[in-house]
């Protein structure tokens, strides 16, 4: 399974939606391509694990130390859906993703979007943004539990810079980039998705 992450508003959508044109099925999800699953999957770990989780963290403190408590839980379920599922994107695995390696879920790859962080917590909040630099800390601390579990499982990754892999001459070096689950498709046709997908006047800056 090719797992696609990154903090709320960084251009992960995008990346789905790059996926899905080239053919591969992302399952039921929302109208942010998030995993309606995988949501309640990562929800219910977060939750064990003692945060309070509504579609993200609302507050709560994860204890690092029930990791083994999750994995009991659910441990058959992620390695079930991990066996299912080609491609996959939630935010959440950001902070759950190290609990899926450790319950022995298949994982392929995983694509890391990354975006300025001052500018995606500006395109999902506006100006007023909720708790001044505690947004900025919670996703710092959430790429520091993702990075932790990609050296810790070994786990083949892809970084994709939004909006600059996806401007201009950027496409062409992102393709080849790009992580599959099956033999992946020609360039040819990887770049004809990230020109039919990728829409500069409709990223929010604010």
């Amino acid at each position: 399974m090719i797992v696609i992450t990154g903090y709320g508003h960084s251009g992960t959508r995008v990346i789905a939606q790059i996926y899905e044109a080239l053919g591969f099925d992302l399952g039921p999800h929302n109208g942010r391509w998030d995993s309606d699953e995988v949501n309640m999957l990562n929800g219910g770990i977060l939750n064990k694990m003692g945060a309070v989780y509504r579609g993200q963290v609302r507050g709560g403190t994860l204890e690092w130390t029930r990791i083994p408590e999750a994995v009991e839980t659910f441990k058959e379920r992620l390695q079930e859906f991990a066996r299912d599922h080609d491609v996959v994107k939630s935010p959440s695995f950001n902070h759950c993703l190290g609990v899926w390696c450790e319950a022995g879920a298949k994982i392929d790859g995983v694509i890391i979007v990354h975006r300025d962080i001052s500018l995606s917590i500006r395109s999902q909040y506006g100006e007023e943004v909720p708790y001044g630099t505690v947004m900025h800390d919670y996703q710092t601390f959430g790429y520091g539990r993702l990075l932790n579990a990609l050296l810790t499982y070994n786990l083949d990754y892809a970084s994709v810079h939004f909006p600059r892999d996806l401007d201009g001459e950027g496409k062409y070096g992102l393709a080849p980039r790009l992580l599959f689950p099956k033999p992946a498709p020609p360039f040819n046709k990887i770049v004809a998705a990230l020109n039919d997908v990728y829409k500069p006047e409709l990223i929010r800056t604010r």
